[in-house]
């Protein structure tokens, strides 16, 4: 197979194309597939798809509602990058073997972010409420800021939101991962498994609950 280097610099098959997808305004996303994921914030909602030819036409979106869903066909082979152009989003939800990542700060009132299968990568956010939820295998990275964050971990991947200032978190944790948090001023952390929760950012107010072998400690 021929590959071509991409401004990025990143190698695709040269035999790839990129489809711009008629899609309705929403603010609810849900992925699941072979998919890399570029979210761009911006003022109206959008959708490219880019993937080798014989793949596009497996690869599937529909709009029900305020609901945007995204799949492939079954046995499908191969791989494809949607870029996706958010509004107003509440609610980002992906099963993906794949990357997720953000061209810019996500900004929202109230986001839920639900990931799950191989979901890894690095996000911006700007949420007054987020709700997270992981069941990743993946390494992830989330970065920005929040008023209030309560999360709960399950996948073995490792997460970094060291770089996420929240001022009240409370996060829940039972794989064997290992976590990096911020918290100021308030900090509710519960550890189960064998892996490690390092906080920062000095909590004035910090309350534990661990179960089994994991680890909670304060980041240097």
């Amino acid at each position: 197979m021929l590959f071509q280097l991409t401004a990025a610099g990143m190698t695709t098959p040269a035999d790839s194309a990129t489809e711009t997808r008629k899609v309705n305004p929403f603010d609810v996303i849900k992925i699941e597939g072979n998919f890399n994921v570029v979210l761009v914030p911006g003022s109206a909602c959008s959708l490219k798809v880019t993937a080798g030819k014989d793949i596009l036409p497996s690869v599937l979106n529909k709009n029900t509602g305020t609901t945007l869903s995204i799949s492939m066909k079954p046995g499908t082979q191969g791989s494809a990058t949607l870029e996706i152009g958010i509004k107003d989003i509440v609610q980002i939800s992906l099963n993906i073997n794949g990357s997720v990542s953000s061209a810019k700060e996500i900004k929202a009132d109230n986001l839920a972010l639900n990931l799950d299968g191989n979901t890894g990568g690095t996000l911006l956010l700007n949420v007054k409420m987020l709700t997270f939820n992981s069941t990743t295998e993946k390494d992830l990275v989330v970065k920005g800021k929040a008023g209030k964050c309560i999360g709960k971990l399950t996948g073995d991947g490792n997460t970094d939101m060291s770089e996420l200032k929240v001022e009240d978190m409370t996060i829940e944790k039972s794989d064997d991962g290992d976590l990096k948090i911020f918290a100021h001023p308030d900090l509710s952390a519960t550890m189960e498994g064998t892996g490690k929760i390092t906080y920062y950012g000095n909590p004035k107010k910090k309350i534990f609950h661990i179960h089994g072998n994991g680890q909670i400690v304060e980041g240097k």
